[in-house]
């Protein structure tokens, strides 16, 4: 025969739930921050908000320092950090080149040694990457929004904000100068 019982609560663990309650209340209360959060658009940059936090330089400079913002490959980012056009980022961004590179009998063991190049002559370019700048942003919100009709189906909304997307960024490619894009910014929520 088995006999059950019900455990009975100890004081450790009232406390700890308790505490977890307490936590849970202050931060559902507490109020927002005072800081500018979140992402934004090159052009609209809350200057007067960043000013107030203690920003040095001016809203014209910090949209010449955007132009160090790259793009790497297939959506990593980098940043520009000298003239001649060297570039830092993060290791997971440059890892599909350095594995392409170590798979090339010449630079074979280059993912376990690393590499330096001690001149410009002497570095390695990665296969299949691609570095695109920012040129410039310009909001096609109302654009897009041209697109949509009252009631229209969720399949139907989406195909026709992807159809209008896909005209501008040919409208914008026909030069031949410019690789555009058009991305949602704040999850699409204009």
């Amino acid at each position: 025969m088995t006999r059950s019982h019900r455990l009975q609560p100890t004081s450790t663990w009232l406390v700890a739930q308790a505490a977890a309650w307490v936590a849970c209340i202050l931060l559902l209360s507490s109020p927002t921050a005072d800081a500018a959060e979140g992402m934004f658009r090159l052009d609209e940059l809350p200057i007067a908000a960043l000013k107030k936090a203690g920003l040095l330089t001016s809203a014209e400079r910090l949209l010449e320092l955007s132009r160090s913002v790259v793009r790497v490959a297939h959506g990593g980012s980098g940043s520009f950090v000298s003239g001649a056009g060297l570039i830092v980022t993060n290791y997971h961004v440059a890892y599909g080149c350095l594995v392409r590179l170590d798979s090339m009998k010449a630079h074979h063991g280059l993912v376990q040694r690393g590499f330096l190049a001690r001149e410009r002559s002497a570095e390695l370019h990665c296969p299949g990457y691609d570095l695109l700048v920012v040129q410039r942003v310009v909001d096609v919100t109302a654009e897009v929004k041209t697109a949509l009709a009252p009631k229209m189906s969720w399949s139907a909304r989406f195909e026709a904000i992807r159809l209008k997307k896909q005209a501008i960024v040919d409208r914008c490619q026909a030069s031949k100068r410019y690789i555009c894009s058009v991305a949602a910014m704040d999850g699409g929520r204009a």
